[in-house]
């Protein structure tokens, strides 16, 4: 068997769907199954493992027809490859997933879509347009639909859809005294900080300039020495003209794209996410796994996640104050911050290991690829 993964975001980058595809194709290949992964790039982008099979399309030629690009030179490549290839897992919303759904069906290739959460749509009305039409479209040619969190499933009205959820290798992603130590130094941290940090892309959807505005308010309500660590691409010219127009350019720490992301949960204490869509992030499975508390938006799958004051904290989005005080909170109650960080890692590993997920997804390959063959 040879599934093809086809992504519009590259595999170089802080994503979550990228994240999700990484770690499947690694599951397989330990599973002894081929895998092939197509998808766009950018040429600024960091190193992605070469272990990985992968055709990357370099859209960064075409700026203004990027998205037709890349669906163009994704169906060129199906077709090179459909002899090796046995079935298709899209990762949808995407004109590229949707026309790779409809060439599937042409080539006869069983064609699997999994759709990471509700996602925003876009505010112009013919952009709007077109992002339902290729949710429709990558839907009514697929032959399966899967979720990772119910919401999302609701949303987009695929009751048949099976929910399966993310998961992450809990190993990988543990605690580690030695590596917090190391990264902290390097970073410039003292023993006394308490780090928060934020992992994706820097943008506004993901809530990261409410978040330094609450950051900067709850910092003035607390004695602690809260310091704050945003990791990712995105409007960094921006973000950092914001941080120092606050007066936190001594207490914000802007990385920008990143390789190895682990250091970086480990030095930390919080993990903040004020998103107003998401399905199931991978950054706070990772941050959970690796024992931080969770202050998170209560959207897509994340309440099923993050059980309110048992093992993370949930706030309404648009809940500035809600934010500032879940912050405060947990910058001042030491026992609730040890409880709640042992508490997330304790429910990642008995609910959303990496094993599970791929065992559910090797599962539904085998019995599409049956189901094509009677």
């Amino acid at each position: 068997m040879k599934v093809c993964f086809i992504t519009p975001y590259s595999l170089r980058t802080v994503s979550g769907v990228s994240r999700v595809v990484e770690d499947l194709c690694k599951g397989l290949k330990e599973k002894k199954i081929d895998h092939l992964v197509i998808s766009g790039r950018l040429i600024d982008e960091i190193q992605r493992d070469k272990t990985i099979e992968a055709i990357e399309i370099d859209v960064s030629k075409f700026p203004h027809l990027k998205d037709t690009y890349l669906a163009i030179k994704t169906v060129i490549c199906i077709i090179r490859h459909r002899k090796e290839i046995d079935l298709l897992h899209l990762q949808s919303p995407h004109l590229q997933p949707m026309c790779a759904s409809i060439l599937g069906k042409i080539l006869g290739k069983p064609v699997i879509t999994t759709i990471h959460g509700k996602f925003p749509e876009p505010k112009s009305i013919l952009r709007k347009l077109f992002f339902r039409a290729t949710i429709k479209g990558t839907i009514t040619f697929s032959d399966k639909i899967t979720f990772v969190d119910a919401e999302a499933r609701k949303h987009y009205k695929v009751p048949s859809a099976e929910i399966i959820q993310n998961g992450i290798d809990t190993k990988h992603y543990s605690p580690d005294s030695n590596l917090r130590e190391e990264t902290r130094t390097k970073l410039g941290l003292s023993d006394n900080d308490l780090v928060l940090i934020y992992l994706g892309r820097l943008a506004a959807n993901k809530g990261v300039y409410e978040l330094i505005d609450a950051f900067s308010s709850a910092k003035k309500k607390t004695n602690k020495g809260l310091k704050l660590i945003l990791v990712g691409p995105g409007r960094i010219t921006e973000i950092n003209r914001r941080i120092n127009a606050l007066g936190l350019k001594n207490d914000v720490l802007v990385l920008g794209k990143a390789e190895d992301v682990k250091g970086y949960y480990l030095a930390s204490d919080v993990f903040v996410l004020y998103s107003a869509f998401e399905g199931l992030p991978m950054v706070l499975l990772e941050a959970s796994s690796c024992g931080l508390v969770i202050i998170a938006t209560r959207v897509g799958g994340i309440p099923t996640l993050i059980r309110d004051k048992a093992n993370g904290l949930l706030v309404d989005y648009g809940d500035k104050k809600g934010l500032i005080q879940k912050i405060k909170m947990i910058a001042e109650d030491d026992g609730l911050r040890e409880n709640l960080g042992q508490n997330a890692r304790k429910r990642v590993i008995e609910h959303y290991s990496l094993d599970r997920t791929i065992t559910n997804y090797v599962k539904l390959y085998e019995n599409m690829l049956q189901t094509r063959l009677r």
